[in-house]
């Protein structure tokens, strides 16, 4: 063990004691915030791996950060920062090939609110959804997208729906002289989606939207570090909320554990090459 711990154990560089205010909640911002006191029983805890750890591969990089530790009572992730070494790993860490400033120049808006909607609601045939696809379009939506809960069913099949949503998109703008973008739902089995993608592509979609709670988040860095697939990818929250931090207090104790909401919906997303999130709320 001795001879191994060099280069494969983290580090813990800092640890400092959280405030707390009223009903012991975690205070993320004490500005402002009045009756502070330090819990006994909250830390923050800065954790140094070495580099070689992640193996250079992002499914192994989210193992080292938070794999079977995720089982563990207590604990959750706030944030990452990566080394100079990995943050050089454009493979491993492609980033947003486009971002919102690429976004906004292939739809042509450089400064006004961007519009997205999605086609809804399923059961729906495809005819249907690329007609309001062209109405969408001829009616100024920047982004359409598959609702996610479209997939491959009977009536709405993933090729057929792509086709003619994509041409019906594409018509509009010819029509309006914008370039409003469809995005199809890849939400299939892992033999399928990179099929599905380049189908899209094929089609003249103008963006993907891809399900990583469901699919993995290997499949976002794939296809974002493919420079010959070259279209922006959308992240929908699907499954993810279950990922977030949350707070058991049986034993009259908070107990956080997940992930933060700024890693999972900030920075994890880039890391991994998406150029924008679709978030659904709901009251």
């Amino acid at each position: 063990m001795r001879q191994v711990e060099a280069y494969t154990v983290g580090k813990v560089e800092r640890i400092e004691p959280l405030l707390t205010g009223k009903n012991n909640h975690v205070l993320q911002h004490m500005s402002s915030i009045s009756n502070i006191t330090t819990s006994r029983n909250h830390y923050r805890v800065s954790i140094a791996y070495p580099n070689d750890t992640a193996g250079n591969e992002l499914p192994q990089f989210l193992n080292v950060v938070f794999g079977n530790t995720s089982l563990k009572k207590g604990i959750s992730v706030e944030n990452v920062t990566l080394s100079h070494h990995l943050m050089e790993n454009t493979k491993m860490f492609p980033g947003p090939r486009f971002g919102i400033e690429g976004i906004r120049e292939l739809l042509g808006v450089p400064s006004a609110p961007l519009l997205c909607t999605a086609l809804k609601p399923m059961g729906r045939s495809s005819q249907e959804f690329a007609n309001m696809a062209y109405s969408l379009a001829k009616g100024g939506i920047d982004i359409i997208k598959d609702d996610h809960g479209l997939s491959n069913q009977v009536w709405s099949p993933f090729e057929e729906r792509v086709k003619l949503c994509s041409q019906a998109v594409l018509q509009a703008n010819k029509e309006t002289g914008r370039n409003s973008l469809y995005a199809p739902c890849l939400n299939a089995p892992s033999n399928e989606i990179f099929k599905r993608a380049w189908y899209a592509k094929q089609c003249g979609a103008g963006a993907v939207m891809i399900l990583p709670g469901l699919s993995g988040w290997d499949v976002v860095r794939s296809l974002a570090a493919d420079s010959s697939f070259g279209l922006p990818i959308l992240v929908h929250p699907a499954m993810l909320g279950g990922w977030l931090h949350s707070h058991s207090d049986n034993d009259g104790e908070e107990h956080p554990r997940g992930l933060s909401h700024q890693f999972l919906f900030g920075i994890l997303p880039r890391l991994c090459g998406g150029d924008g999130e679709y978030i659904t709320l709901a009251t």
